[in-house]
Formats: C-alpha cells, sequence, structure tokens
C-alpha cells in the first residue's frame, strides 16, 4: 500500500473516531467501481460525504491491522497496528482486526475459527459504543482456497446491518 494512502486512511480513523464520539457520523469510505479501491467522496457542496450506513466503519475495523501483542509474533517490532492506539486515550478499542496474523496460516477449520473469532474483537466495539446490542459472525471455508465471513448486527432483535466479505479468494487476501 503506498504511504500516502495510509496517512489518509490513519487520519480519517482518527477523524471518524472523533465524529463518531460527538455526532454519530461517519465520513465515508466508498468503494470505486473501476478500482476497487476505497476513498472519500464529496456531495455536491464540496463536503465530505457522510456514510450513514455501518461499511465504513466495518471496513475499518476489519481491513486495517490492529496491533499485535509481542507475544502473538515472533519479532514484537513488527506488530503492526495504528500507531495511535499505543498514545490515544481511548483505550476502551484497538482499531482494527487480527486477520494479518493469519494471511501465512494453512486454510484449514481452525484458521477459520480463528478468523470468525478475530472478527468478533474487531468488531466488538459496536456493542461497547451502543451501535449494536448483537452482533453474529458465522463462516465458511469456499472452494479455491477462500473463506467467506459474514456478519448480522443487531439492535435489540431488530437486523440493523449485514456484511459478507472474502478472504484468500484466489491468492489474493481479501476483497470487499
Amino acid at each position: 500500500m503506498h504511504t500516502h494512502i495510509i496517512a489518509a486512511q490513519l487520519a480519517l480513523r482518527t477523524i471518524n473516531r472523533i465524529l463518531m464520539t460527538i455526532n454519530k457520523k461517519t465520513i465515508g469510505l466508498f468503494q470505486q467501481k473501476e478500482t476497487g479501491i476505497y476513498d472519500i467522496e464529496f456531495d455536491s457542496a464540496g463536503d465530505f460525504r457522510n456514510d450513514d450506513s455501518y461499511d465504513t466503519e466495518i471496513n475499518i475495523s476489519l481491513k486495517s491491522d490492529r496491533r499485535a501483542e509481542p507475544s502473538e509474533i515472533r519479532q514484537p517490532e513488527l506488530r503492526r497496528g495504528w500507531e495511535g492506539d499505543v498514545v490515544s486515550p481511548l483505550k476502551a478499542y484497538f482499531i482494527g482486526s487480527k486477520w494479518w496474523l493469519n494471511k501465512q496460516t494453512r486454510l484449514r477449520q481452525d484458521t477459520l475459527n480463528d478468523y470468525i473469532s478475530d472478527t468478533e474483537d474487531a468488531l466488538q466495539h459496536f456493542i461497547d459504543r451502543g451501535l449494536a446490542t448483537q452482533i453474529d459472525v458465522s463462516g465458511r471455508l469456499l472452494e479455491m482456497e477462500t473463506i467467506e465471513i459474514n456478519v448480522i448486527f443487531k439492535v435489540d432483535s431488530d437486523i440493523v446491518a449485514k456484511y459478507t466479505t472474502q478472504i484468500w479468494k484466489g491468492s489474493i487476501y481479501f476483497r470487499g
């Protein structure tokens, strides 16, 4: 990933964290049809286009690398994750998922179970912040070395959002 994209993603995480705390708004990251890359967009007034769905928060939560514990990797200096989590006064949750830790493992049932658990951990902040009362995560192994992850967000018993993604599809780590 290019440095400017990483910097923009980190800045957007910080802004969205503040906006979600203040007024429950999220500057949207929208997948571009031509390239498949997520980017910000502007509305007709020239303001950032907001994402009133859960999509941007979900994509940031799952497709950003969460900082690993030193015991989870061989070289603790390569823990990845967002540096802002280390100094953030908002210690309630770290941004991202640990999907990246499984990138080099064999695709088996225990790997799928790890992805499901990592997905639940990455999305727990939706419950902690009152954006959902229940999150159901399921997954399955598909042919062609692919994992499919399905997520259903509920407030009380009402479904408020659904999300599906495929990981490892055709040797590509993940697709939205």
